[in-house]
């Protein structure tokens, strides 16, 4: 017999004591944290925080903000963003409102590289109902030719509005409005736009419309934005 050595326990108390560790272990694992409770969360500590903002208007927002950046492919991004402004340091003032804290990040510090990287992945989708047209010489098919062309922003929520109809692929035509419209989907993207084409007295085909377009415009509505 060993001198100063404890005797092991009796196989009836290792069985509790195990269940008893397993379930504290069990109770650590912190559950992932909702869109809607983040939110929720955000808003209540900054209505808290500064008078002037209103929580119900900052959880609505900041719910919307949650559903698009779900349809683009960007929680991630988003889940940063709302987690660092909850934490971040406040500076209330008397024009402090939800809209400029979610989507110019006032009055919160420190989260400058969250909210840019949230605002570039969901830019796509805030190009809803943009238009942009132009009259250019670009090169389509190796040659320089002029474009009339048109691109009007999709989003990315729905329901995406429909094509205008107009006249079929190589067509006669003066302007990009004779044309018909296609749509062109963003790749890895919930966002689309659409696009309609002239090119040399001609409508453009469905298959070159988007490329041509946006080559034309001088701006691709897939392309993330710049965070602002």
């Amino acid at each position: 017999m060993i001198i100063g050595a404890r005797a092991p326990l009796p196989r009836a108390r290792w069985v509790p004591l195990a269940v008893a560790l397993l379930a504290t272990t069990t109770c650590r694992r912190s559950t992932p944290v909702t869109p809607e409770v983040a939110c929720t969360t955000l808003c209540s500590r900054l209505a808290r925080g500064c008078g002037s903002i209103d929580r119900a208007a900052c959880e609505a927002s900041c719910a919307q903000g949650a559903a698009l950046s779900r349809v683009a492919g960007c929680e991630g991004a988003h889940a940063r963003w709302v987690a660092c402004a909850e934490n971040a340091p406040l500076t209330c003032r008397s024009d402090l409102s939800a809209a400029r804290v979610l989507e110019h990040a006032e009055g919160v510090h420190g989260c400058t590289t969250e909210h840019r990287d949230y605002r570039r992945c969901t830019a796509p989708c805030r190009e809803r109902g943009i238009v942009r047209a132009r009259t250019t010489m670009i090169d389509v098919a190796g040659e320089r030719r002029v474009v009339h062309a048109q691109i009007v922003g999709g989003g990315c929520e729905e329901p995406k509005e429909a094509p205008k109809p107009g006249a079929p692929a190589g067509s006669p035509c003066t302007h990009h409005s004779v044309c018909a419209e296609t749509t062109c989907a963003c790749p890895g993207h919930g966002a689309s736009f659409r696009a309609r084409a002239c090119v040399e007295g001609r409508c453009v085909e469905a298959a070159a419309a988007c490329a041509v377009a946006t080559a034309a415009v001088g701006h691709d509505p897939c392309r993330a934005g710049d965070g602002s």
